[in-house]
């Protein structure tokens, strides 16, 4: 389900989260798996989401900042003038957590200096366990 070519931004990794919420944030992340179930607009959105502290702008920034990320792409579903955007997941749910995956184990390999080798044989380890 590639949309883009912009290559997906992850530049955090929170423990006190779960699931996709620890790369991308909660708020992102319930955005991300209502757009797995179909494509929608921000108002869309906003209304299942919609809590007594949560603004219209705010799904809007989010949703926005997740196109800039390349997790999203927008899809004018208007006419030219008078546009309406449906937001198009980039990846796959199963995609974006392979992405995490590799991002987790990059960020390990590159912070502890580690070979392909020994990040192999660490894992192999692991995974024997």
């Amino acid at each position: 389900m590639k949309y883009t070519t912009v290559t997906p931004k992850l530049d955090r990794i929170d423990l006190t989260q779960t699931g996709i919420a620890m790369f991308l944030g909660p708020r992102s992340a319930d955005i991300m798996y209502l757009l797995w179930q179909e494509p929608a607009t921000i108002k869309n959105v906003w209304k299942q989401l919609r809590t007594s502290d949560t603004m219209y702008t705010t799904i809007a920034t989010t949703m926005n900042r997740l196109v800039v990320r390349g997790f999203l792409i927008r899809e004018n579903i208007g006419s030219p003038r008078k546009a309406t955007y449906h937001f198009v997941p980039t990846m796959t749910e199963a995609e974006l957590i392979q992405f995490c995956i590799a991002f987790n184990i990059h960020c390990i390999q590159t912070s502890f200096n580690l070979t392909n080798s020994d990040l192999t044989n660490m894992l192999e380890a692991y995974l024997a366990t």
